[in-house]
């Protein structure tokens, strides 16, 4: 009979009434199945520590979850699978959780460890091992990228970086610029069509639509400026218009005092 799909949450049983349950059975004094009865604690669970610590006179409980006893990977190599992946996305090549499960299956086969054999027919590994993974560690989580340039990224370097402080600061002791000279001018591209939100609908149905200005739409372009003191000069809105009116209101609804607002001049 297959496994239920919702996940049972069972009360942990206290290490104290661990212990005693197994000392009780180790000294004869209880059986396995009353001390569970007395304790509160499942016979699985007793059963296993009283095998361990038969041979012992002093017994020592370190309580540990069931899915911490199967585990695949020790603490030393699931760190070595963390470093991996965040160094990764550093580099701008993170690891989607497809192919971080691929990696997981490899790494197991790799080191020879003992899995489970579902991990074999998918070449990858399970569900169940991900979650506790992420449970784990966390210092992971599933993150959404940027789409970053490759020339970005390479030209983001030490070098470059000191490089471009070091004139920054030649600059500034050449002509002692105070905060309110110092600008910084950017621009940005805001798409006129808006994600639309999770509605209620009915079942089954294969699309819900919600009505846009535009299914693809296109990019308005914002430049703005603001000096170090935190002064800002007022920005300047770009459409993607041929024919423009400035008297047209919902163009410069509810904008800052002073935005400019224009169109790219065609040439004919």
């Amino acid at each position: 009979m297959p496994r239920s799909k919702n996940k049972v949450t069972r009360p942990k049983p206290s290490e104290e009434n661990v212990k005693k349950a197994i000392e009780m059975v180790i000294q004869k004094r209880l059986s396995i199945r009353k001390a569970a009865e007395e304790f509160h604690v499942s016979k699985s669970l007793i059963g296993r520590y009283v095998k361990i610590n038969k041979e012992k006179e002093n017994v020592e409980v370190v309580y540990q979850p069931q899915n911490d006893v199967k585990r695949v990977f020790s603490d030393e190599e699931e760190e070595q699978l963390v470093k991996y992946c965040l160094k990764a996305s550093k580099f701008h090549y993170g690891i989607c959780k497809d192919d971080f499960l691929k990696l997981a299956f490899e790494y197991a086969v790799i080191l020879t460890k003992t899995y489970p054999s579902a991990w074999d027919i998918n070449k990858k590994a399970g569900k169940t091992f991900y979650e506790y993974f992420m449970k784990r560690h966390q210092s992971l989580s599933l993150r959404k990228q940027e789409a970053t340039s490759l020339a970005r990224a390479t030209a983001f370097n030490k070098a470059n970086v000191n490089l471009f402080f070091d004139k920054y600061k030649g600059l500034l002791s050449k002509y002692n610029f105070t905060s309110e000279r110092i600008y910084n001018v950017d621009e940005s591209g805001l798409t006129t069509v808006h994600t639309p939100m999770k509605v209620l609908a009915s079942k089954g149905i294969k699309q819900v639509g919600n009505i846009t200005s535009a299914e693809r739409g296109n990019n308005i372009t914002i430049i703005a400026c603001v000096n170090a003191l935190g002064n800002s000069v007022p920005p300047c809105m770009i459409f993607p218009r041929v024919h423009f009116n400035l008297s047209t209101v919902h163009f410069h609804k509810n904008v800052s005092h002073g935005t400019n607002i224009s169109v790219p001049r065609y040439e004919p």
